[in-house]
């Protein structure tokens, strides 16, 4: 059925081609039962029903417009188009979240773009996407972190929040400076945003902290890094999450990326992260030589003084590591960290 302007307003409708939709079901697949639906212009859409899981519903949206777990292949800027609705599914309506008392549900729509050229029923939105996808965005983008124009991408995030889950495109190969802007930008971003509208960047760090889990199937390798940018921006909103980064330590292919995190929250707030400080003390010892370095650099953060005897060991020590500072991207040994920390407690 087509978008008819007569019929009523809180019809729900698709948010791409502007078809009436039919409620979710609860719908068995391959990677579980979802809460979900399907349109006739193949947009997907999954429902979350209180509103305060946003990020799983993406996820699962995800999977499903992609068939498996490997949805880390997936672009944001190429593959697909995100939409959201604010939705009650027991009335099976379309709501305004200004006029209700409660948090609403959500509809999460996904549409793959190769789809969307199809979309002929007169949406207002159509004009949009259709921008969005000629835009190129992906390539200003990547010009503007090339350039270490951080700020200017904050600018154009205000009018555009899906900026923030673009860059995560481009958040996975450490030693490109690329990647470690893209992190230090969604940090930036989460800041403004969440002036606004914390519920947004709480449902950004939801999903990066579910694609730590082995349920995820892809693994988002700077999530740990992403999370500290995005708590460190507000830490009264998001404070709550540095025990569940923390926890994350034991992992191999997140410690360094935990470890770095937490130095950079103690940046703005030492108190913050003094709990780990018992643990933190043990991977000065650590045979990796960026967990060593990282934990030196931590621990002097939240320490006084008396770490320096334990630490002074390591003046010497010439392994290097990769190192992302005062947005630059370096080369340091372990003994230069350790100096300069030393320095720092004097």
């Amino acid at each position: 059925m087509i978008y008819d302007r007569k019929k009523e307003k809180n019809t729900p409708r698709c948010l791409f081609c502007g078809r009436d939709i039919s409620k979710p079901i609860n719908t068995k697949t391959d990677f579980g039962e979802i809460l979900c639906g399907k349109c006739s212009c193949d947009a997907i859409f999954v429902c979350d029903l209180t509103g305060h899981c946003v990020g799983e519903a993406y996820m699962e949206a995800l999977v499903l417009l992609k068939g498996d777990w490997d949805i880390g292949t997936l672009d944001p800027d190429s593959d697909y188009l995100y939409a959201d609705m604010d939705y009650d599914y027991k009335t099976h309506k379309k709501i305004n979240s200004a006029n209700i008392g409660e948090s609403p549900g959500k509809l999460v729509f996904l549409k793959s773009i190769k789809d969307t050229m199809a979309i002929s029923a007169p949406n207002k939105d159509n004009e949009k996407i259709m921008m969005q996808i000629k835009g190129n965005q992906k390539k200003t983008l990547k010009k503007l972190l090339k350039e270490g124009e951080l700020e200017k991408i904050v600018s154009l995030s205000l009018d555009d929040k899906g900026i923030i889950n673009q860059l995560l495109a481009f958040s996975y190969d450490k030693s490109d400076i690329i990647t470690w802007y893209a992190i230090e930008t969604i940090g930036l971003i989460s800041k403004e945003i969440s002036k606004n509208d914390p519920e947004f960047i709480r449902n950004t760090a939801r999903r990066l902290l579910w694609s730590m889990t082995e349920e995820s199937g892809g693994v988002s390798w700077s999530a740990p890094e992403m999370l500290g940018e995005i708590i460190r921006s507000n830490l009264k909103e998001f404070g709550d999450l540095i025990p569940i980064v923390w926890s994350n330590r034991n992992e191999d292919v997140f410690r360094e990326g935990v470890i770095w995190a937490m130095g950079r929250i103690a940046e703005s707030d030492p108190e913050q992260v003094k709990f780990i400080f018992g643990e933190i003390n043990q991977m000065i010892e650590d045979p990796n030589p960026t967990v060593k370095g990282y934990a030196i650099w931590v621990i002097c953060k939240i320490s006084d003084t008396q770490i320096i005897s334990k630490i002074e060991k390591y003046k010497d020590d010439e392994s290097r590591i990769n190192f992302y500072r005062n947005r630059i991207l370096s080369q340091i040994s372990i003994g230069e960290i350790t100096k300069e920390t030393i320095n720092s407690l004097l």
